[in-house]
């Protein structure tokens, strides 16, 4: 995957989890959150991408 399938798969996960709460989306957001900070140094937080690395 490359920096913006994981960041539209980040968008989908959160939409989801905003809308009705479950573990595995939940489990899922955090797993693309790590892929990319690896990828990028960036986060997502609060509903943005932010630079921290």
């Amino acid at each position: 995957m490359n920096a913006e399938q994981i960041k539209a798969t980040i968008i989908r996960c959160a939409t989801s989890l905003n809308a009705t709460f479950s573990e595995h989306n939940a489990r899922l957001l955090n797993e693309h959150c790590a892929k990319l900070f690896s990828v990028t140094g960036e986060v997502y937080s609060r509903g943005q991408f932010v630079k921290v690395a």
